[in-house]
């Protein structure tokens, strides 16, 4: 850090936290005069158009969320969106975006809501005087449009390389080859719904109780568990076992995942569907990529009902067309995902990898700049 770098603390750095009316999300238009803010990730989460709610930026602010500890850098007028938003007003003598960007060098510790604010007033804000200020500046903003454009493209590319698997997933459940024969879903497997364990009876340790969170697009979470203990023997009936395929049955409808040995011991939860083979016509790993796909998705959204959320039925799902060919086309079918999905896997590891090592390099770009040594 150099000499000329002066130091303040973080209240004695903005004018004022400003507060304004908040819009509530049911009342958000989808069109209209004003941008609504809000903390959540999405940069513009809705429009306003009465003036009388309008913040007018006369220079830039910085919005802080307690929530998220997120920051935004606005420099337009705006409507506030949310509770537990903080407009910031820096004084004249900090650059508004050199003030942003210093915020966002901050690491946060894992506190709870409304606890984040209290960090940043204990902050002490380091700066140069206004012209080395705008310097910096100048050159985070061309390092991070850099940055954003590669970010772009790597997960664009991630897109494309799950959506070249889609689509081949896609091309083999809408062909009907010689010798396919079409079922009902209904014919081929048993469907069993869940119980209504009550959240009053959650443990510390037992049965992992699967529900609708825990099943992800194509795998079971381990995230948020539950768990409870069996004193009842005809709850047993409801206790999962390896290699049965789960469904969800409410909200986002239709999404599956496979118990393996480490969700074990665990019993099925109410909206949560288990889906067994009772034909052997079809191999299990065959109908699982079936119902990974999205022609049985789109077909389980123009079933589901239910004003609040969407919600399907067993009925529902028994009556869900499927061409299946020989046992031994299934298995070659199935070999060929599998192969689809090591490639997919392999250039999601490098995507990752590539998004990680971009964000690594923001932070110390910000960190230098903060530093003194750019």
């Amino acid at each position: 850090m150099t000499q000329e770098w002066a130091s303040r603390s973080f209240e004695s750095c903005i004018k004022q936290v400003v507060y304004t009316r908040k819009i509530q999300r049911k009342d958000f238009l989808l069109q209209g005069r004003y941008p609504i803010i809000s903390q959540e990730a999405e940069f513009i989460n809705g429009y306003w158009d009465d003036e009388d709610d309008v913040f007018k930026a006369l220079s830039p602010v910085i919005l802080f969320g307690d929530h998220t500890r997120s920051l935004k850098y606005i420099d337009f007028d705006f409507v506030l969106g949310a509770d537990g938003v903080k407009i910031l007003q820096p004084h004249g003598f900090l650059d508004p975006k050199f003030f942003y960007y210093q915020l966002q060098s901050i690491d946060f510790p894992g506190l709870g809501y409304a606890r984040h604010y209290r960090i940043l007033k204990e902050l002490q804000i380091r700066f140069p005087p206004l012209p080395e200020q705008q310097r910096i500046v100048a050159l985070l903003d061309d390092a991070f449009a850099g940055l954003a454009t590669a970010k772009a493209n790597a997960e664009r590319n991630l897109r494309n390389a799950r959506e070249v698997f889609e689509s081949h997933l896609e091309s083999v459940f809408n062909q009907r080859g010689e010798g396919w024969v079409e079922y009902a879903l209904g014919d081929l497997i048993e469907i069993q719904n869940g119980y209504a364990f009550k959240s009053s009876e959650y443990d510390d340790s037992g049965y992992f109780v699967i529900r609708i969170g825990n099943v992800q697009d194509g795998q079971i979470s381990l995230n948020n568990p539950r768990y409870i203990r069996l004193t009842d023997q005809r709850l047993e009936r409801f206790v999962l076992e390896e290699g049965d395929i789960l469904i969800s049955l409410t909200g986002n409808i239709g999404r599956v995942g496979v118990i393996h040995v480490e969700h074990l011991p665990a019993v099925l939860n109410q909206r949560v569907a288990r889906i067994t083979v009772k034909n052997q016509t079809i191999d299990r790993n065959f109908l699982f990529r079936f119902l990974s796909s999205r022609a049985f998705r789109e077909g389980l959204q123009e079933a589901g009902h239910g004003a609040a959320q969407q919600n399907v039925s067993t009925k529902e799902i028994e009556s869900v067309l499927l061409s299946v060919p020989s046992r031994i086309e299934q298995r070659a079918a199935v070999d060929e995902f599998n192969r689809f999905d090591e490639e997919v896997d392999r250039l999601t590891q490098i995507y990752e990898r590539k998004l990680a090592a971009l964000e690594e390099l923001k932070k110390s770009l910000l960190q230098q700049a903060f530093n003194g040594e750019l």
